[in-house]
């Protein structure tokens, strides 16, 4: 199955420190999920919705596009999520720098 979805971009965020040029997320979202999306270009990105499961199914395809241009940003499938407070475990899997997205 084939979702198609708005978000918007927050930038990089370091996933140890939860700080992007903006913002620190662990302050700002004290809860929530993180999805873990591969995108169709091999990237992997992290998608973040405020409800505690996850919006999309694991395996799933999403196309995402831009939440206010409506631009398509990228096709990608969810090989994980986990609560917002894991992602600093997450970084020898993910790396330290990751972009992000929320759902809208």
């Amino acid at each position: 199955m084939n979702a198609q979805t708005s978000i918007l971009p927050i930038g990089k965020v370091n996933l140890k420190t939860g700080k992007n040029r903006l913002f620190n997320v662990y302050d700002t979202w004290k809860s929530g999920t993180a999805e873990i999306h591969r995108t169709n270009t091999g990237k992997t990105v992290v998608i973040f919705t405020s409800g505690n499961v996850s919006c999309a199914k694991l395996g799933e395809s999403v196309w995402c596009h831009h939440d206010q241009t409506r631009r398509w940003l990228f096709d990608s499938r969810m090989v994980d999520s986990c609560p917002i407070g894991d992602l600093p475990l997450m970084t020898a899997d993910l790396g330290t720098s990751v972009s992000f997205y929320v759902y809208k």
